[in-house]
C-alpha cells in the first residue's frame, strides 16, 4: 500500500489521537479490507480512508500542524507533540514540535501540562498564533482554548530514534569534563551561576545551563539527551544552547569492550573509541552499561559499571581518510602495501578506502600485530590515533578486527 499523500498521513494521524483503541496496522487492514470489498479499480488509499472513518463514526475536526502554519491567526486548532514546558506565575512556557520546534504561550493560572512527562503528542483548540518580538511565530493559548492529551508518548530517547529528522534539534551524546562553573549577575542584582561541560556525539560541543536546578545529575560517561537546541561555532569550537524550556534526560551509557594489548578500547553507540581503565568485574564482559566514569585525557576512566548481557545493535560510526578529524577514530580501510621500516622506530603502510589514500604509522614496539595484515586485506580498526594530512598512528590501544565477522585479527 503507497503512503505517499500527505492528506492521507495527516488523516491517519488525526484518528490515532481522537481513538487510542486503534493501532496504525488496524486501520490499514481496514483499508484493505474495504478495497477488496469494493472491487479493484475504484478506491485510492485515501478514498478507502474516507469510508473506513464514516464506518467508524469518527467526525473529524480540521487540525494543522506547526509546520504549515505560514502567517498570523486565529481561533486554529493545532496537533503537535509537547516537547518540554515550564510553569511561571501567570503563564506556562512551552514548545511544540513537527519539523521544527515552536514556541507557545498559555496565559492563565493553571499549571495547564504538570500531568505530562516525556514527549506527548496533543491537540490544542482554539489557540492564535502571533508574531513574537524575534519575528518568529509563536502559539498562543487562553482559557477559552483547550488541551486534548493522546496516548501516544514517548520516552526522550525512544522519541529521537522514532523521529530520526528531528535529531538536528537535540543534543545527544556521552557527557565529558571538564566542568567549569560560571557566576554571573541578573538584572535585578542577584547572582546566577551556570555549568559548562561537553557532549560528544556525532561530534563534540560545548554546553553550558543556566541556572539549572537538575545539574547535578549530569556525570561523565551519561547519555544526555536534551532539547530543543541550537548550534553555532565559537571561539571554543562547536556549541550547543538549550532553549528554555528544555527536556533533558540522562541513560547510562552502553558500551563495547575490545581487549588491547594494554588496558581496554570502549566502542560507544556514536561509533567513538575511548581507550579505557575498566573494573576488573567488568573487564571479561563484551558490553558494560557504564554507570560513572571520568574522563582523564587521553583515559576513559570507568568508576562504576555492570555486565551488559545484551547484544549491541550498533556498528561503530566510520570515519572516512579524508575527513578524519584529529583523535581517536574507527576506520574501515584496505591495506594497500607491506609494513615497511622508514627508521629504527617506526614502520609505515599504505592504507585506502573510497575517498582516497592514507599512511598507516606503527612504532617499532607493536610491529608484530601489523605484521598480521596482508596486503589487499579489509581491515576495521579502533583506537587509530589520526593525526590529520592522513595519517593514522597504532597505539597500545589499537584493535584491529574482521570488519564482516567482527573477529579481532590476531
Amino acid at each position: 500500500m503507497k503512503e505517499n499523500s500527505d492528506k492521507f498521513n495527516k488523516l491517519l494521524e488525526q484518528i490515532l489521537t481522537i481513538r487510542s483503541d486503534l493501532t496504525r496496522e488496524r486501520i490499514l487492514q481496514l483499508i484493505e479490507e474495504k478495497k477488496k470489498k469494493v472491487g479493484a479499480g475504484y478506491l485510492t488509499d485515501l478514498g478507502a480512508l474516507y469510508l473506513v472513518i464514516n464506518d467508524l463514526g469518527i467526525k473529524l475536526e480540521e487540525y494543522m500542524r506547526p509546520s504549515e502554519i505560514k502567517s498570523e491567526r486565529h481561533g486554529v486548532n493545532i496537533s503537535s507533540f509537547l516537547l518540554s514546558h515550564k510553569k511561571y506565575q501567570n503563564r506556562t512556557v512551552f514548545f511544540l514540535i513537527d519539523t521544527e520546534p515552536m514556541r507557545g504561550v498559555y496565559w492563565g493560572q493553571e499549571d495547564l501540562f504538570r500531568d505530562i512527562r516525556g514527549v506527548v503528542r496533543v491537540n490544542l483548540k482554539n489557540v492564535s498564533i502571533r508574531k513574537s518580538k524575534r519575528g518568529t511565530l509563536e502559539v498562543h493559548a487562553n482559557d477559552r482554548s483547550q488541551l486534548l492529551v493522546t496516548d501516544e508518548r514517548y520516552d526522550l530517547r525512544d522519541f529521537v530514534n522514532r523521529f530520526p529528522d528531528l535529531k538536528k534539534h537535540f543534543i545527544i551524546g556521552i557527557v565529558e569534563g571538564p566542568f567549569r562553573t560560571i557566576s554571573y549577575k541578573r538584572k535585578d542584582g542577584t547572582e546566577g551561576h551556570g555549568i559548562g561541560f561537553f557532549v560528544r556525539g556525532q561530534k563534540r560541543v560545548r554546553v553550558v545551563l543556566w541556572d539549572y536546578e537538575g545539574a547535578d545529575r549530569i556525570k561523565e560517561g551519561l547519555t544526555l539527551v536534551a532539547g530543543p537546541a541550537v548550534f553555532k561555532s565559537s571561539a571554543f569550537g562547536d556549541e550547543a544552547a538549550l532553549l528554555n524550556p528544555f527536556n533533558m534526560e540522562l541513560y547510562p551509557s552502553i558500551m563495547s569492550i575490545y581487549r588491547a594489548q594494554q588496558g581496554a578500547m570502549l566502542l560507544d553507540e556514536f561509533g567513538h573509541v575511548h581507550p579505557a581503565k575498566v573494573p576488573q568485574e567488568c573487564i571479561e564482559s563484551k558490553s558494560i552499561v557504564v554507570i560513572e566514569a571520568k574522563y582523564e585525557f587521553p583515559t576513559f576512566n570507568v568508576i562504576k559499571c555492570t555486565s551488559y548481557e545484551g547484544a549491541t545493535s550498533y556498528k561503530p560510526v566510520l570515519d572516512k581518510i579524508a575527513s578524519a578529524e584529529k583523535g581517536y577514530v574507527s576506520m574501515d580501510f584496505i591495506m594497500l602495501s607491506e609494513v615497511s621500516m622508514k627508521t629504527p622506530n617506526r614502520y609505515e603502510a599504505i592504507i585506502g578506502d573510497d575517498t582516497g589514500e592514507g599512511v598507516l604509522i606503527i612504532p617499532s614496539e607493536l610491529i608484530q600485530s601489523a605484521k598480521k595484515l596482508s596486503v589487499g586485506e579489509k581491515v576495521r580498526a579502533l583506537g587509530l590515533l589520526a593525526l590529520g594530512e592522513q595519517k593514522f598512528m597504532m597505539n597500545e590501544y589499537t584493535v584491529f578486527l574482521n570488519p564482516e565477522t567482527f573477529e579481532q585479527i590476531t
